[in-house]
């Protein structure tokens, strides 16, 4: 595990079905905290996604809500107990070594309109991209009680924010010009990286390497 300082801020949801941002709580167990789990893509692709925001704050004429976020696939958040934190790093330590580094390629965009109006970048194919949290969390489970009643959130649609939080109206006049528009880049994924997940800046937790 690589410990270092970054953020990851300006946004608080990232999917219309995330669950929404809980002040932390303190028990006799801990405080109960949300860790964010991601992969980052490559500087070359990160650059790319970038720019698209740029266009998109110039077409606005102002910034929006996920404009500041760096550029990002989700896996999980999940709500747990800091007194259990060391378990979740020891299972993300241990289990991504024996995950194989593994390509991800991104072909055109795709959009959400139910909450949120949200345009992306997509993945060309996603099975292997969800079948990382779903691996990780059910090792996860085997030693940390998280009960389904606190809504666990593991993607089942991976993908590369480039603008959310837009109105209707801006929403549609975007999509006419991103449905259009053509973009392909690709990446290794090589490993992902936890955060607490809060009023930003996010906290950074830690990288856990595939394969190491």
């Amino acid at each position: 595990m690589v410990q270092k300082e970054d953020v990851l801020s300006g946004q608080t949801s990232l999917f219309p079905n995330e669950p929404k941002l809980d002040k932390p709580r303190k028990s006799p167990q801990g405080t109960r905290r949300q860790y964010l789990l991601v992969i980052n893509p490559s500087r070359e692709v990160s650059s790319d996604v970038r720019k698209m925001k740029e266009d998109v704050k110039r077409e606005l004429g102002r910034p929006f809500r996920s404009y500041t976020s760096k550029p990002h696939i989700t896996l999980w958040l999940i709500k747990m107990s800091d007194a259990y934190e060391h378990k979740l790093l020891e299972v993300l330590e241990n289990e991504c070594r024996s995950i194989a580094p593994f390509k991800i390629n991104l072909n055109g965009f795709g959009s959400f309109t139910l909450g949120p109006n949200v345009i992306f970048v997509q993945p060309d194919s996603t099975e292997k991209i969800i079948s990382v949290p779903q691996r990780l969390f059910k090792e996860l489970r085997k030693v940390v009680s998280i009960p389904n009643t606190s809504k666990p959130f593991l993607t089942n649609h991976p993908h590369m924010t480039v603008a959310s939080g837009l109105s209707l109206t801006e929403f549609n006049s975007l999509w006419s010009t991103f449905q259009g528009r053509s973009y392909s880049g690709s990446f290794m994924a090589k490993s992902v990286v936890l955060l607490e997940k809060k009023q930003p800046p996010f906290r950074w937790i830690g990288e856990f390497y595939f394969g190491q």
